[in-house]
């Protein structure tokens, strides 16, 4: 115990005063002989110490007495569970070489006690309860060690101190391994967290890399080999992050500018069409025994691995070596502020678990083939707990593969439909996924802002992965901004939402859609959810009305050059797919647009068009021209919508928007589609025909896909698609919209002040013939041969051109 100031050496000098003064003066001697500080060097029981004291210092008083004083000033032999766990908690924080628990005092009654290194040892025997502690409490006093001389000997660890760090390195890993990061971070100082950070950073790139070339290129990735290629200016191209560990450490700086910035111009994808009438010869293989040599600066010249290697070897495998041999990361085992051995033996234990991240990083490099393999070999996995549609949404890549993942997996999991998993553990869909990927890329908002779900995450899913293809997960540039401590990218990189990133959500939005396992469309957002102060209703959106909120901060909060082209295009590709535009939503648009003053219930029913004409003016007023006009043809397509086809009494608006473009009632149950032609009579009949299907080329189509007819703004879903398919910004210089395309002209027509939509691409005649409904042939992404009448075309600059085949949805044919 710490000593008094003014010592008393006997109790007998204190017979003057009163018996019951007489305690606190005698408080340091009681409490000293009480726990052995007295020089007998034992702690005295109760009966003894009162013994004690009447004999050395004639105060005499019952045991009950002693007791009651005693716990009055919060003196007890006894350290705390939760004292310990703080002591060991904070001595493991503490890095330093020759830390001691000796340095370690407990604030206790007024005076300090030192710590029982015997209770401090059981503890660290027992399993941690993981409690979060930020800050050494303030009944903790600890001192540090004094620093070493530079060159000179590291001081040991005292064994009590030794046993702490033992059980800290171990605790951490429980916490990693059980996805408690903040609970992680909180146990670890600064510098532990870098080195945290960058370990598992270089785990996670390693794995990446090993995905995504697997059965080609080096056979071992290497901690130099990753570096060589990703650190050294060769950016091969690579899908993003899954959870990826750069975004779990906030740790700005503001050296962002010292960075290379990237291009502001996007790549693209172009679809083209294999010929079905071509036929090739193909001859056997022999197995390859040997691999050839390559270049590793050249992704192009690596050489397949020979068949012994890709059979008897599997991606988990190999992830699994990449622990046990410490070899993904050139941080020591001896540096690592965690157990890499305790680490180690939890992975080759959860097979499982190691094969779920494979498929996630499979997913994220492309390589279905490894998804398709890893699905067949019988592991027993949940696939949907990787949520895999949305992971596939989140890594979207305008500028290299578009809509290609999406499809591919969607085929490949047919056990596993995406209407059975449409929505994640965030409570987000598929959809809402694509949605998150254009707000990332090209608005300045913060994931808290989107949604109550990442209240508490730095960055947005997949935000690695620039959505046209201007950077990605391993470019140079973005490994090095990582390892400036960014975990965002930076506003200044992103730009307006353009036709690359446009293309890949609209061809993303039919290879989900249009597939008989598609979800319902009209399910309900969990983006931008408020809950009413009120009555405590939660307030969720329609796609559409989702869609209005992200057009809304694209124009308030976007990057130059917006103009909500990429807006409208969404939009009428949901609304094609059978989006209904009548859909209404309980919720109030002050709370949306966070400009609410006062309490009480605002929320009201409401559609998408309702929602986008409350938008106050004032704030329309700050945007630019463009922006305005895109904000226009926007509200005026989905006032279109909304009129085309009134709602019939007595039925649900899902069986309504059916029955009314597809003369057919359709109701969704349990995932699957089901038909009821009851309501086929000649009176129903009738009224369905009333919407033009059988006008349209493509009749069989609607019914087999249970699309709606859109014959009103089939002209324009033609002319979207024919912009998408023909036109990028090829230089700085150049606009965002091509000439053939004019958003004016759509306003006009869609106010009516004209005929039709007067835009060179429609007055020009530079489409081919499509369908009174807007598609070319057939429901399917067409390729820009297949919509234009001659060559207009700008995007043949093939160093920035991705090749990819068209996109046919599940149930669709070539023609």
């Amino acid at each position: 115990m710490e000593e008094s100031h003014h010592r008393l050496v006997s109790g007998f000098d204190l017979l003057h005063i009163p018996y019951d003064e007489r305690w606190e003066h005698l408080k340091p001697i009681i409490v000293e002989a009480y726990l052995g500080k007295n020089g007998s060097g034992k702690p005295l029981t109760i009966p003894k110490l009162a013994e004690f004291i009447k004999k050395n210092h004639g105060f005499s008083a019952e045991v009950h007495q002693y007791r009651h004083r005693l716990h009055k000033w919060d003196i007890r032999k006894r350290t705390t569970t939760q004292e310990k766990d703080d002591i060991v908690a904070v001595v493991g924080k503490r890095s330093r070489a020759g830390a001691s628990t000796s340095a370690v005092t407990i604030h206790q009654g007024g005076l300090m006690k030192e710590v029982d290194k015997k209770q401090l040892k059981r503890q660290a025997d027992h399993p941690s309860p993981f409690g979060p502690i930020t800050t050494t409490p303030r009944y903790l006093n600890v001192g540090s060690p004094e620093a070493t001389t530079p060159g000179g000997p590291a001081p040991d660890l005292t064994p009590t101190a030794a046993l702490i760090t033992q059980k800290t390195l171990q605790d951490r890993s429980n916490l990693l391994l059980q996805g408690r990061r903040e609970e992680l971070l909180s146990r670890c100082n600064e510098s532990d967290r870098r080195i945290i950070s960058g370990w598992l950073h270089d785990y996670w790139m390693h794995s990446y890399l090993t995905a995504k070339f697997w059965g080609r290129g080096p056979q071992q990735w290497t901690a130099g080999l990753v570096s060589e290629v990703t650190l050294v200016g060769n950016n091969l191209e690579t899908p993003p992050n899954f959870s990826s560990p750069a975004g779990w450490f906030p740790a700005p700086s503001p050296r962002t500018s010292e960075i290379p910035q990237p291009t502001s111009l996007c790549r693209w994808v172009i679809h083209y069409e294999e010929d079905s009438d071509l036929e090739y010869e193909t001859e056997d293989s022999s197995p390859i025994e040997t691999q050839a040599e390559f270049e590793l600066r050249d992704e192009s010249s690596w050489t397949p691995w020979p068949a012994a290697e890709t059979q008897n070897r599997t991606l988990q495998s190999a992830m699994e070596e990449s622990f046990t041999r410490s070899q993904f990361s050139a941080t020591s085992v001896d540096e690592l502020p965690l157990s890499n051995e305790f680490i180690a033996q939890a992975v080759s234990k959860s097979p499982k678990e190691l094969a779920l991240d494979s498929l996630a990083f499979a997913i994220m490099s492309g390589n279905l083939e490894s998804v398709s393999n890893l699905l067949e070999s019988g592991c027993g996995i949940d696939i949907g707990t990787i949520h895999p549609y949305h992971l596939a949404a989140s890594i979207l890549d305008g500028g290299h593969t578009c809509c290609k993942v999406m499809n591919d997996l969607i085929r490949l999991l047919d056990d596993h439909p995406i209407a059975l998993n449409n929505i994640d553990s965030d409570g987000h869909t598929v959809l809402d996924s694509l949605l998150i990927s254009i707000l990332r890329s090209h608005t300045n908002l913060a994931p808290f802002e989107v949604s109550t779900s990442f209240n508490h995450r730095t960055r947005f899913p997949g935000e690695e992965r620039d959505i046209c293809g201007r950077w990605d997960a391993d470019s140079p540039t973005v490994r090095r901004l990582h390892k400036e401590g960014h975990a965002r990218i930076p506003q200044q990189w992103k730009h307006n939402f353009c036709h690359s990133s446009v293309q890949a959500v609209c061809h993303s939005m039919l290879s989900i859609y249009v597939p008989s396992s598609a979800p319902k469309i009209d399910t309900l957002s969990g983006l931008f959810r408020r809950r009413c102060t009120e009555c405590g209703l939660e307030l969720k959106l329609g796609p559409l009305h989702v869609l209005v909120i992200v057009a809304f901060y694209l124009a308030q909060r976007g990057m130059d050059g917006e103009t909500l082209f990429g807006a409208v295009a969404c939009a009428v590709c949901l609304l094609v797919l059978g989006a209904d535009a009548n859909l209404k939503a309980e919720l109030s648009v002050a709370e949306l647009l966070n400009s609410a003053e006062d309490n009480g219930c605002r929320h009201h029913p409401i559609t998408a068009a309702g929602l986008a004409e409350q938008v106050p003016q004032s704030m329309i007023d700050t945007w630019s021209p463009s922006c305005q006009t895109g904000w226009k043809c926007l509200s005026l397509v989905l006032h279109r919508s909304t009129a085309l086809y009134p709602q019939r009494p007595g039925l649900r608006r899902e069986q309504q928007s059916t029955m009314v473009n597809s003369g057919l009632q359709s109701y969704y149950d349990n995932g699957r589609y089901n038909f009821d032609l009851e309501f086929m009579t000649s009176e129903g009949w009738e009224e369905v025909s009333d919407g033009d299907l059988f006008d349209c080329e493509l009749v069989d189509d609607h019914e087999h896909f249970e699309l709606p007819c859109m014959q009103d703004l089939g002209v324009l879903w033609a002319s979207i698609q024919t912009e998408l398919l023909t036109w990028r910004k090829i230089t700085s210089l150049d606009p965002d919209i091509s000439e053939n395309f004019q958003m004016v002209f759509l306003e006009r027509w869609l106010k009516g002040e004209t005929e039709g939509f007067q835009t060179p691409l429609v007055e020009d005649r530079l489409m081919r013939e499509h369908s009174k409904c807007g598609w070319f042939g057939n429901i399917l992404v067409p390729t820009a041969s297949g919509v234009s009448a001659r060559y207009f075309m700008n995007m043949d600059v093939w160093v920035r051109t991705s090749f990819v085949d068209t996109m046919v949805p599940i149930g669709c044919k070539r023609y």
